[in-house]
């Protein structure tokens, strides 16, 4: 509990803001590296959390577009959506997002861009495996502290519903939001790994580290 704590308060306490045009939240890397269950007709769902905090200091601007890693695969098409809740409807879907390019990043255009509310959502989209050797879902194996609290996947069989788990292994899935406003973060520190001995004395000081990483 004390760990989801500290990577909250730095994640709202490295947001400064600065009149700025665009942009980039998400915090997985340029490294493909590709998921897949070896069972075709398999669908996917994955997304990432956009904490309350963080929403709130990009209140007002706009989420113009979306950025999605992709590994491998037959099919090349997929639909974004936007959720404030994984087990819910979304409030904003994208039908046939086309992913040309394997291991490689696609960014789609919102045909109508989403004013942020200052409340927790998720970005993600929905992607079915046509062929049993496919490994479409894109992660960046940077299997570091708090990078899984961002990330989700669902995953369900053809004429099923998802089962939702986050994969700390994998690392971070590979979806990035471009956003726009006048009033953006000049700095966007997110937490990457938090290190804390695993057991201190009572009234004994004790020394931890958090490493970040600057999204923009």
């Amino acid at each position: 509990m004390k760990k989801l704590l500290l990577c909250s308060m730095v994640a709202l306490a490295a947001f400064g803001t600065n009149a700025q045009t665009s942009f980039t939240y998400g915090i997985c890397t340029d490294n493909i590296n590709g998921v897949g269950t070896d069972i075709a007709g398999t669908n996917y769902s994955a997304a990432i959390e956009v904490p309350e905090e963080v929403a709130k200091a990009m209140q007002g601007s706009r989420l113009t577009a979306v950025t999605v890693g992709f590994n491998s695969g037959l099919s090349k098409d997929a639909t974004i959506y936007l959720t404030y809740d994984l087990k819910g409807e979304p409030f904003y879907t994208q039908p046939e997002t086309k992913f040309l390019k394997a291991k490689n990043f696609t960014t789609a255009t919102l045909d109508t861009p989403y004013e942020i509310e200052g409340r927790k959502f998720y970005i993600g989209y929905t992607y079915r495996q046509t062929r049993s050797n496919d490994k479409p879902i894109a992660f960046d194996a940077e299997a570091l502290d708090g990078v899984s609290l961002f990330s989700h996947l669902g995953i369900w069989p053809d004429g099923g519903t998802p089962e939702w788990d986050v994969f700390p292994s994998f690392g971070s899935v590979c979806i990035r939001g471009i956003i726009e406003g006048d009033n953006l973060p000049s700095n966007a520190l997110l937490p990457l790994r938090l290190s804390l001995p695993k057991s201190v004395g009572v009234n004994v000081d004790f020394n931890y580290s958090v490493d970040v990483y600057n999204r923009h």
